[in-house]
């Protein structure tokens, strides 16, 4: 494992004209011409340095947002990653080397890399360069892997640190991933922000099995109506908003192939109304000594009808959670919930 020390110092153990390309592009805005330099010069993008977890190009991902000066969060920073990747692999760099380690390496270092959609743009970038093998873990010594990061930040941004925005950012990397798993096309997966000034043209529910129905109210506990336990799916004049049990939101181009329930009349006012925004909210509940937190999601539309999402996680048996929604901003209730 590399000194403190050494990191501080810039000495990233790659070689000198490697550890000053990975300066370049650690210090603010990209300097392409630098690096153009440095390439010129004989630094190689697959050099390997002395830790095994790390290559080049995931030392330069790893945290890139808090290279930058200025406000959090940073609207430049996603793009210019962007371009960064772009110029890697437009440069010769092997995401299947070592196996695919080098790849795998980019993909966990993106989860901490910028805290915006710009991680899906890029987890799609590296993936069609050929790092598909989302599996295999950074060091041969560690156990986590891009996808089980990617996972674990999903909880955590829900549970710990009730970022609902981000939590949907790694949800839908997350699904990207799955798909990839299942062998099918993961190009149309993205931020639910995606579903933005968009149309909602009808909205389904996937089938529930044995003839259940989609809604349902769930007891013991508080007696909410429109409880569902199977994905709903706004869709849209392009593409749909996927909506889970558990509130998360993702924007995908087509519908998985499932049996699906149209549920369109559920929901008067909404069907031809564009989204126009997305507001995330959080409520406590404590039970004995843990605290619980179901999310809450507003869509507000622009023929002034607002959606909430939220959950009864915290108030019932594990076995009887729940997502449900009501009309209107948390508080109202409008319709939908005693």
């Amino acid at each position: 494992m590399r000194r403190i020390e050494d990191i501080k110092a810039g000495n990233y153990g790659y070689g000198e004209l490697e550890d000053k390309l990975i300066a370049v592009f650690k210090s603010g805005k990209p300097d392409f011409e630098t690096a153009d330099e440095l390439l010129r010069r004989g630094a190689d993008v697959n050099a390997e340095g002395k830790d095994d977890g790390e290559n080049i190009l995931s030392e330069i991902l790893g945290g890139y947002e808090s290279n930058w000066e200025g406000d959090y969060p940073c609207p430049e920073c996603g793009e210019a990653m962007l371009e960064v990747i772009r110029y890697f692999l437009s440069h010769g760099f092997d995401v299947r080397k070592k196996d695919g380690r080098y790849g795998a390496q980019c993909l966990f270092s993106l989860t901490l890399s910028v805290f915006d959609r710009h991680i899906i743009d890029a987890t799609k970038l590296l993936l069609k360069a050929g790092a598909q093998n989302i599996n295999i873990t950074s060091n041969p010594d560690d156990e986590e892997t891009p996808w089980g990061f990617i996972g674990m930040e999903t909880a955590a941004q829900d549970a710990v640190y009730h970022d609902y925005h981000m939590n949907n950012i790694y949800e839908a990397v997350y699904q990207i991933y799955q798909a990839l798993s299942d062998g099918k096309d993961y190009s149309g997966i993205d931020s639910y922000e995606e579903s933005v000034g968009r149309r909602v043209v009808s909205i389904l529910s996937e089938k529930p099995e044995d003839g259940e129905p989609v809604f349902d109210m769930v007891s013991p506990g508080p007696p909410h109506r429109n409880c569902f336990k199977q994905d709903l799916f706004f869709v849209l004049d392009r593409g749909i908003l996927r909506i889970t049990p558990y509130t998360e939101f993702w924007y995908d181009k087509a519908l998985p192939e499932v049996e699906t329930v149209d549920i369109t009349d559920r929901f008067p006012g909404v069907a031809g109304a564009v989204i126009r925004s997305f507001r995330f909210d959080h409520l406590e509940i404590r039970k004995e000594t843990n605290n619980y937190g179901p999310p809450i999601t507003s869509i507000e539309t622009d023929s002034g009808k607002v959606l909430t999402f939220t959950t009864n996680f915290g108030e019932v048996d594990e076995e009887l959670r729940a997502a449900y929604y009501y009309f209107g901003l948390p508080g109202s209730m409008e319709n939908g919930s005693s």
